[in-house]
């Protein structure tokens, strides 16, 4: 972090010193009209320049007005040639470093947000919806790069030209000026109060935006599902209205943008219109600005309109970016997993004490005590929504319990390291997830030999193709025995696996078993669906409506658990 602060303040003094390089070589371009105008009619009266551009008209003396007109002209115009080629090369380094400093803080966001949202804890995220998360990654990076580049590159490179031309305004015609910058302030009023209507409307918009993005990435997960229930038409139509209240709100986003810069030229002209009528009163009426100090300040003030209206441009932009660093920092600030220092390697016994586990007001498992040795074998079964999934979270760190205590060797297990605790534990979900790159980056390491016993050799020859070209081909209980190896590739001394063969034949199932024999150390408990699957632990634990209810062996629980007996029965 404080090196990319480093970063920014270096990229932002560059962009600001030839900011200010670049508005004194503007300034010094409108300087010298007056003197352009003296070769071209050849007027020998000494020009009445204001004493800031005094050493200028000194210099220029004798390298133009002293020489002949031709003579005048070449030499004036290879100085009209370098001040150009110094406006090329000042101008230069000043775009790289603005765009150097938006590009830099888009990916520093990105990095911040990705990261903060990976080592959230997982009861944080439950309400997180995917389409949100890539709406704001993207979207709301996109608003705050254009506020660094055309918010506040254009509030202080166009301010300090503002500077510039206003200090030769004032200097050259300074009762002139002090009307001038009355009106000035006036439009700058009323085009603020735009840029808080264009505040306004961006929240609005930017919230439509990630509801859409939300609905659009479950449609798109669970099509197969919407089809299925014939409910095409129905998730059409919802899509239909996500959609017109997004575009009901650009709308009027992009009107509000739109008019924004429409609002602030407009009254920059009509201020113009009012400054040039107040200096032909002032010339030829009152006669206190001379005319060639008015070609300074009419140059001057007419060359204020762009600053200007890119200054009130830029109020918007600046005003949007903050509606969407908002969002950004809610996912920057989410809760993290903090966690000890004491090592889990060596561990023996976890515990479970007088756990509850709640979403808001409702329990969502509740369980008085539970304990697993190391080397053990535990089969968890209950019905679907009984609570198993929400064990295993437990158990493997991803979840805290509201009340009671997790147990590590009888210590907390949150007073432990959670990178080693990560090390030690293996958890296989329901749903496989499978990574972009290609299947050997995906099976991370896992031995030739345990593919060919999963009987997954056939994919020998595809190892190194992109995923992107195998998720059709693979099917659900390929996928699912990827997940596993993967998981195996790491010898986790604790291994959680919510219903692992769910997508199995009973030929991959047997494999299975077959390959966790071999590992006759770890510490297996797995959420069973299936007979086959709850008997490969010796050990049973029975959860019916959020709550264990019984714990033994499976001959014990034939006998004195009827959930147990029921639930066996009711298995495939």
């Amino acid at each position: 972090m404080r090196q990319s602060l480093r970063r920014y303040v270096l990229l932002l003094t560059l962009y600001a010193l030839f900011s200010l390089l670049y508005a004194g070589v503007e300034g010094l371009s409108l300087s010298i009209l007056p003197i352009i105008l003296r070769v071209l009619v050849g007027s020998t009266a000494e020009a009445t320049l204001v004493p800031a551009l005094k050493p200028i008209e000194r210099f220029l003396e004798g390298y133009i007005l002293l020489q002949d007109k031709y003579e005048a002209l070449r030499n004036l115009s290879f100085f009209v040639a370098g001040i150009f080629l110094a406006k090329m090369v000042v101008n230069s380094v000043k775009k790289f470093s603005i765009l150097a400093l938006m590009e830099s803080v888009a990916r520093d966001l990105r990095e911040r947000v990705f990261a903060s949202v990976m080592r959230a804890s997982i009861s944080s995220l439950r309400d997180m919806r995917v389409g949100d998360l890539v709406s704001r990654l993207t979207g709301e990076i996109q608003y705050i790069k254009l506020a660094v580049r055309d918010g506040i590159g254009a509030l202080l490179g166009e301010g300090f030209n503002l500077a510039v031309f206003a200090t030769l305004a004032l200097t050259s015609a300074p009762v002139l000026s002090a009307f001038a910058w009355g009106i000035l302030v006036v439009a700058s009023l009323l085009g603020w109060a735009v840029s808080r209507v264009v505040k306004r409307r961006a929240n609005k918009a930017l919230r439509s935006l990630g509801d859409l993005s939300a609905y659009l990435s479950k449609s798109l997960e669970g099509v197969k599902v919407i089809k299925s229930l014939n409910a095409v038409n129905t998730a059409i139509r919802r899509f239909l209205e996500h959609s017109h209240r997004l575009y009901v709100q650009f709308v009027k986003l992009e009107f509000s943008a739109a008019l924004a810069p429409i609002f602030s030229e407009t009254l920059v002209g009509l201020s113009a219109a009012l400054i040039l009528f107040l200096a032909g009163y002032f010339i030829f009426k009152a006669r206190l600005v001379q005319p060639d100090a008015f070609i300074v300040f009419l140059a001057a003030s007419l060359s204020m309109i762009r600053p200007l209206k890119l200054i009130f441009q830029s109020l918007a932009y600046i005003n949007t970016a903050r509606s969407s660093y908002e969002r950004l920092r809610y996912l920057m600030e989410l809760p993290q997993e903090r966690w000890g220092d004491r090592d889990p390697t060596n561990w023996r016994t976890l515990e479970l004490r007088d756990v509850e586990v709640s979403v808001g007001d409702k329990v969502i498992l509740r369980v008085p005590h539970l304990r697993i040795l190391r080397g053990e074998r535990v089969a968890v079964i209950g019905r679907s929504g009984a609570g198993k999934s929400t064990l295993l979270d437990l158990l493997a760190g991803f979840v805290r319990p509201s009340r009671g205590e997790v147990l590590l060797d009888g210590v907390s297990l949150y007073e432990y390291d959670l990178t080693r605790w990560r090390n030690v534990v293996g958890y296989v979900p329901q749903e496989t997830y499978i990574f972009d790159g290609t299947l050997r980056e995906n099976l991370f390491g896992t031995p030739w030999e345990w593919l060919d016993r999963l009987h997954l050799d056939h994919l020998a020859g595809r190892m190194d193709e992109p995923i992107v070209n195998l998720k059709d081909a693979l099917s659900g209980g390929e996928k699912q025995r990827i997940g596993i190896l993967r998981v195996l590739a790491r010898r986790p001394s604790l291994l959680l696996m919510d219903e692992p063969t769910s997508a199995l034949d009973s030929r991959s199932e047997a494999a299975l078993k077959d390959l966790l024999e071999s590992f006759p150390d770890i510490t297996l408990v797995v959420a069973a669906h299936k007979r086959s699957t709850a008997l490969w632990g010796k050990r049973v634990v029975v959860i019916e409506g959020g709550e264990v209810v019984c714990d033994g062996s499976h001959e014990s629980l034939a006998v004195s658990c009827p959930q147990y007996s029921s639930l066996m029965d009711d298995f495939s």
